[in-house]
């Protein structure tokens, strides 16, 4: 009877050690699922960061050519006594730009 009440005492301590265990487990998963889903969520964020900022820079690359643009126009419209060769070649250019900044809107 001694040896019983000896092993049903044991088996009780490994029972609650059982029970603390699966508690801790239990606590380590849920921790880890919000980890994860924190580190999806920053994930997305910076990939939003990186876009902005990339449109932004883009964006004012683009107000700044459209400068740019402004310029050869004016160029083109005092191009007097110039080749007629050397005047395609640069209104070509001219169109390729404008081609470029279409594509981008």
């Amino acid at each position: 009877m001694g040896l019983m009440r000896k092993d049903t005492k044991e088996i009780e301590v490994f029972k609650r050690e059982l029970a603390k265990k699966e508690a801790m487990l239990a606590d380590y998963t849920d921790h880890l699922k919000r980890l994860q889903a924190e580190f999806e969520n920053y994930c997305k964020r910076v990939e939003k960061e990186r876009k902005d900022v990339a449109g932004f820079a883009s964006e004012r690359l683009i107000v700044k050519l459209l400068l740019v643009v402004d310029d050869f126009e004016r160029a083109l419209n005092e191009l007097k006594g110039v080749p007629e060769e050397t005047k395609k070649g640069i209104e070509m250019i001219f169109r390729n730009l404008h081609k470029i900044l279409d594509e981008e809107r």
